[in-house]
């Protein structure tokens, strides 16, 4: 099959370590669900934190797709100051289902710097937008849609760069639900998986958008997560998950150098941390050890169930997933009964043992951590499943301070409503926390100083 891209110019890269007060791209710079911000609000007022500034700026367009950032599960990147979000928008042809994937720059302060068209959205009604972080690498902003489109732009003006499209060129059978994985960058190349396509993982150069390689074959679909990074005796591998196995690829030649059969294929992002990496098998937590070449991986442990769908969080030498415990709760008469209800645990990355757990109120959907607390968000389960797109629900977010014993709250508050389910994680950068619902981005202040 002929290749499908685009080219443009292109300058040399800088340096790919980001700055600490920068987001890192999809769940932190590791993909371990750590934010390295540091020097944030340890505890948070009973009035919640303050709202610095939203989009749309007007609660009653909420449903305009032009006024806000568009309809989408993706997080928001905050790179040098810069806020870069993507979300679909109607307006397209008819054969592309009215939809065009819009990605956005803002400013701190909330001022629109740019707007750029990143190609045809995914035009599935309830998940018609994309669930793709926007990753930079020095001068090149990547954007990648629901149809597993990869966009480069160059950040500072929008301009398109070059593009890709796995699904023309190497026959990634996108899902209804749309392509739910954000690329990895790795040297000189951004890879991604492919659904039951031409090969299991293709790769693009960075700066050019000239295919890099093409991975063996597989019937495997794509798996609901991103790849991740590790690294064995200092060579990197990319860890990806399909929809019925875990594969492990070199990034200079794509070669799959291991491979785990599944009995399940809805999966969390694996994450990693320092010589481990943690996995989802039906729902079950695995931990393995990252062995030098030619060796990959060994299993060391497998845990508890987890809620795949929460992600889970790996800092200072704990993992923290959503579980449940056994908690005391009213029933239909008035009187009390022992229940399993959500809970937020930390675990031991070297022996899987139990350390600690609070309860957590409501659905949890997400976790997150950044200056060594864990954010978790979580939904009143308001939202139909009918596909309709008119609904709202509410969310709310919670701050938990982990300790040697215990997980204690330190705050949580209900952030403004956007559109559809509550899915997406905050995101911690500049002092800020960033929460994307739907069609609303709502930006809050985490700074000490501002509450004093």
């Amino acid at each position: 099959m002929k290749p499908t891209y685009a080219f443009g110019l292109a300058l040399g890269l800088l340096a790919c370590c980001a700055p600490a007060a920068d987001s890192g791209g999809y769940r932190g710079p590791n993909r371990d669900g750590v934010h390295p911000e540091t020097g944030l609000l340890k505890r948070w007022p009973a009035a919640g934190l303050k709202l610095l500034w939203r989009c749309p700026a007007d609660p009653n367009s909420i449903w305009d797709w032009s006024a806000g950032i568009g309809s989408g599960m993706a997080t928001p990147g905050i790179f040098n100051k810069t806020v870069y979000i993507s979300g679909v928008q109607f307006g397209g042809s008819e054969a592309e289902g009215g939809r065009r994937l819009i990605c956005r720059a803002f400013g701190l302060d909330g001022k629109l710097k740019w707007k750029a068209d990143c190609g045809p959205g995914n035009p599935h009604g309830r998940f018609d937008g994309p669930r793709a972080t926007p990753e930079m690498r020095g001068k090149y902003l990547y954007v990648t849609t629901g149809l597993g489109r990869v966009n480069c732009l160059d950040p500072a003006d929008g301009r398109l760069l070059w593009w890709a499209s796995t699904r023309d060129m190497y026959g990634n059978k996108v899902p209804t639900y749309g392509y739910n994985m954000s690329p990895v960058l790795v040297g000189d190349v951004i890879a991604a998986p492919i659904r039951r396509g031409e090969g299991t993982m293709a790769a693009f150069d960075v700066v050019t958008g000239r295919p890099a390689w093409l991975s063996e074959p597989s019937g495997y679909a794509i798996g609901d997560s991103s790849p991740v990074l590790i690294r064995a005796a200092g060579r990197p591998l990319i860890a990806a998950s399909l929809w019925w196995a875990m594969v492990v690829a070199d990034p200079a030649t794509g070669k799959i150098v291991w491979r785990q059969e599944q009995p399940c294929g809805f999966t969390m992002t694996r994450v990693p941390s320092g010589d481990k990496l943690f996995a989802t098998f039906g729902g079950v937590l695995y931990a393995y050890r990252v062995l030098p070449p030619p060796k990959v991986l060994q299993q060391i442990w497998a845990g508890p169930r987890c809620n795949p769908i929460c992600q889970a969080v790996a800092m200072d030498g704990r993992l923290y997933v959503i579980d449940s415990m056994k908690a005391e709760v009213d029933d239909r008469r008035g009187g009390k009964v022992q229940r399993n209800v959500p809970a937020l645990v930390a675990l031991d990355q070297e022996t899987g043992k139990r350390l600690a757990e609070v309860r957590v109120p409501w659905t949890p959907r997400s976790l997150i951590a950044a200056d060594g607390h864990i954010y978790a968000i979580s939904t009143d389960d308001t939202a139909p499943q009918d596909g309709s797109g008119l609904y709202r629900e509410q969310a709310l977010i919670t701050l938990y301070r982990p300790t040697r014993d215990t997980i204690e709250e330190a705050g949580q508050f209900k952030p403004i409503r956007g559109t559809k389910e509550v899915y997406v994680a905050p995101v911690i950068a500049e002092g800020r926390l960033f929460h994307r619902h739907g069609n609303l981005l709502a930006v809050y202040d985490l700074r000490p100083e501002s509450y004093r």
